[in-house]
């Protein structure tokens, strides 16, 4: 028996070393797999992180964006707070505009019935003038005929002087 032990004991390192090669051989197979699986992962993983760093460049610009709307928003607030002011300014020159053109048709009113005044005075001065030019040359012409009296009145004291 003692041979039997030997062979019983050949037989079964056999099937322990067929065994443990089998074993052997499904876990290389599983490595192969897991190798694949790790290969496929760290392609996924390049994947992700080149994801990650358009995400992050997207982000980065959202952000500037952000900043520069912000900015924008803080200048326009700044501009409307400066209408109201802008506005009182201008409906202050407005009414100053509008007095100084009241005033200056007041004014014009004024020099047209002033013109009118100074016509009338023209025209009265003219017709004063053409009468004054009348008269003077009805005196002139009075004057002809009292110089002319005079002359033949002297004539006539002369005459009877002599």
């Amino acid at each position: 028996m003692q041979l039997a032990d030997p062979e019983k004991a050949k037989h079964a390192s056999m099937k322990v070393k067929k065994h443990l090669e089998i074993e052997v051989g499904n876990l290389n197979e599983d490595l192969g797999n897991d190798d694949k699986t790790i290969a496929a992962l760290n392609a996924n993983i390049g994947k992700h992180q080149k994801t990650v760093q358009e995400m992050t460049i997207a982000l980065d610009e959202s952000h500037r964006a952000l900043d520069d709307h912000k900015t924008a928003l803080v200048r326009s607030d700044k501009r409307c707070s400066e209408l109201p002011h802008i506005k009182e300014e201008l409906e202050g020159n407005h009414d100053g505009a509008d007095r100084a053109r009241r005033q200056a048709a007041g004014e014009k009113s004024e020099m047209a019935a002033h013109i009118a005044d100074l016509e009338r005075q023209i025209s009265t001065l003219s017709n004063q003038k053409r009468k004054a030019e009348v008269d003077l040359a009805g005196l002139r012409e009075s004057l002809e005929e009292f110089e002319s009296l005079a002359l033949s009145a002297e004539e006539k004291v002369k005459r009877h002087a002599d």
